[in-house]
Formats: structure tokens, sequence, C-alpha cells
């Protein structure tokens, strides 16, 4: 029983009009890629993926994205990212995840996931640039904007920490999709704060491609180990985070 992680998915199968192969060669043929990555899953292993799932607009357009997914060997534990516009209410999630016999999934929203003596917790996550906006007046209503969903992503996380806390289980870790930072190379001082409020041993974290990946962060923060896991950056292999 180990877990694994690996997010950005980008699945296409499900709309057949976005091939990934035009944001760079590493991304021709990525779906046979991550599959052949997936082989070094067990069926009792855990995948965690968050977000950037499918490119899918609905629900019941990410079909065969899921399918993929569910088919996969082992567990997932699966969050929203900035793309997966198909997200839907977590009753709504669960319900689709019945009707087409999706067992190998479970979805992260506003609660939190028992693995073992572990508890996955998380959020979508913002990326909140304060130093982008704070000397230039004619942006200060997309900073509030952006100062909103901030927050509300904030809360949404500590809702998730809380719950699991809760119930007991004392290891935690968090799957979050954008970098849990303001301004990148480290993490923002309030999630380190829920972090060690909550005593959160691992975070890992996604969304940034191409050369934004020199505003990724890895390493041991305050009391808590953080992990990138975007998919081309992991060669389209799990991650491996807990063995």
């Amino acid at each position: 029983m180990s877990i694994y992680a690996l997010s950005d998915l980008h699945l296409y199968k499900s709309i057949q009009d976005k091939p990934m192969d035009i944001f760079g060669a590493e991304w021709d043929n990525h779906m046979e890629k991550l599959e052949e990555g997936c082989k070094i899953l067990k069926d009792d292993d855990l995948l965690l993926v968050p977000g950037d799932i499918s490119w899918a607009m609905y629900l019941a357009d990410a079909y065969e994205d899921l399918k993929f997914i569910n088919d996969l060997p082992g567990k997932k534990v699966i969050s929203k990212g900035n793309h997966d516009y198909w997200w839907e209410s977590h009753k709504k999630l669960k319900e689709y995840l019945d009707e087409n016999n999706f067992d190998t999934i479970s979805f992260l929203h506003n609660n939190f996931y028992e693995y073992g003596n572990i508890a996955i917790c998380g959020n979508k996550g913002y990326f909140y640039n304060f130093n982008a906006f704070k000397e230039n007046a004619d942006a200060s209503e997309k900073l509030m904007h952006d100062k909103l969903l901030y927050e509300r992503e904030i809360s949404r996380l500590e809702l998730s920490l809380k719950m699991a806390d809760e119930s007991g289980i004392k290891r935690k870790l968090v799957q979050t999709h954008y970098p849990p930072s303001k301004s990148g190379l480290e993490p923002d001082e309030k999630v380190l704060e829920l972090f060690e409020k909550y005593g959160v041993e691992i975070c890992v974290y996604g969304h940034l491609h191409s050369a934004a990946q020199k505003k990724k962060f890895e390493g041991q923060f305050g009391n808590t180990y953080f992990h990138f896991v975007s998919c081309e950056y992991l060669n389209f292999t799990p991650k491996l985070i807990i063995e």
C-alpha cells in the first residue's frame, strides 16, 4: 500500500480535438505514456491526481477520460484544477461514478479521503501573486478578485483539514492544484500556518508547465515536505510519495 502522485493529466479522449502535442514534443502520445508509466502501480496503491484531469466542458462529456483513469491500476483520489470545467458538486460527482461503475475513483471536494492511517485533504488552491499587482493602481479590482479567490480556497483547505482532524486521524497529506504560494519559490505563510496547525506531513501540487516550472519549489518547509508532480515534469510516471 503505497501512495503516488501525478497531476495535470490533461486527457482528451472525451473530446478528441485537444491533443497536447501542440505544447511541446514531450506531450506526443502522452496518454500512451501515462498508461505505460502507471504500470508501476499495484491494485492496493493510491494515486493522487491534483487537478487538470480532462479537457471536457461537461461531466457527461468526461466519460472516456474518467474511464481511462478508472481503468489504471490502483485507487485514485482526484481534486479539481483550473481547467476542469466539467466539475460538479460532490453529490453529482459521486452519483456519476456510481452510475458508470467507476469504482477506483474518489473525488476530493470539501471533504477528505481516508487511506489506512493517513487522511488525504486538499483543495484547488489559487496562485495569488500579490507582488504583480500591489504597485499598479489600475489592477486593484483584479487584486481584490484574486484575494477573494485565494481566501475562499484557504477556507476550503481548512475545512478539509478540520474534518480530517475531527475524525482522529493524525497523519495528513494535502493535494492541491495550484502551487501553495503567493509569488513562487516558497510556500505561502498562511498555508504553512494551516499545515503547522493541523500537522500536515506532505503536500503535492502541480499546475506549472514549460517555463513556469522555474517557480516550482520542493523539499522541506517547516514540518511539511512539498512535491511538485506535474506529469510531463515526471515523464508521465507517478512519483512515489509514501512507501
